[in-house]
């Protein structure tokens, strides 16, 4: 990921007179590689310079998935009310486009705004509305993400077996269609199930998606995944490991400019 978004940047900087288009197109993929590397100031600048070329060139479907970018980079920093402004922006200019894909996506969005907010009830509703979407369209990376959220949402809602279920349908689709954050995501949730049941799995689930999350470049994941480790190791007696786990989440936070999702925010405080 990092060397495409390094050659759409240099094919940006060489052709400042390239066809509107392409050039739009090139913004759009630039932002939202540095969205996935976490370059959160980079990749508002791209989607922004993005949503107004496709605005320039009257196309909605454009508009929308620089907003939906743009609404993952509100999140991702903890600006939730943005987020889902941003989000049913992007789903009001993909219907207007007539871009059934892109709806679904913003529904994605959606859901996992909601989740991360604690607001479980519009998440099962947006994540469903995803999953039919996707369904229909043989999305399959859609369907996975769908799942992993309806099955995250069952997780904090004390439905260990629902959840289960629906994050090993996501975990062997991922693993089928090679889709590693997927497989990162699921690796993270089902090994959160694994320690609530005592199960010494546990350790080995969240170590393989903290690696996976950091072959990826993810450190917002990152700092999840550090904090779910040192609940293992405060749960073992091992307060000072823990301690240097959480001190290495908050300097990440700290680094990125993000937020402890209030979905995670009662374990943290504990």
């Amino acid at each position: 990921y990092l060397q495409v978004r390094q050659w759409l940047d240099a094919a940006l900087a060489a052709a400042p007179d390239a066809a509107a288009p392409l050039r739009a197109r090139a913004l759009a993929g630039s932002g939202q590689l540095a969205l996935l590397h976490c370059d959160y100031q980079a990749a508002v600048r791209r989607l922004e310079a993005a949503r107004e070329a496709y605005a320039g060139l009257g196309d909605a479907a454009g508009i929308a998935a620089a907003l939906l970018g743009l609404g993952g980079v509100a999140r991702e920093q903890g600006r939730y009310p943005r987020s889902v402004e941003l989000h049913e922006q992007g789903l009001a200019r993909a219907r207007e486009a007539g871009d059934d894909a892109a709806a679904a996506a913003a529904h994605g969005h959606l859901a996992l705004t909601s989740w991360l907010r604690r607001d479980f009830g519009r998440a099962r509703a947006e994540a469903a509305t995803a999953l039919q979407g996707c369904r229909e369209l043989g999305d399959q990376a859609g369907i996975a993400w769908a799942l992993i959220i309806l099955g995250s949402v069952a997780r904090h809602q004390d439905e260990p077996e629902r959840a289960a279920e629906l994050l090993g349908q996501a975990q062997q689709l991922a693993g089928q269609i090679g889709f590693r954050e997927g497989l990162a995501w699921c690796g993270e949730q089902l090994g959160l199930l694994a320690a609530g049941r005592g199960d010494p799995a546990a350790a080995e689930l969240l170590r393989a998606s903290l690696e996976l999350h950091r072959e990826l470049r993810d450190r917002w994941r990152t700092t999840s995944l550090l904090d779910d480790l040192a609940a293992l190791q405060l749960g073992r007696g091992h307060a000072d490991q823990a301690a240097r786990l959480l001190a290495a989440a908050e300097a990440m936070r700290r680094a990125i400019g993000t937020v402890v999702p209030p979905c995670e925010s009662a374990r943290h405080g504990q």
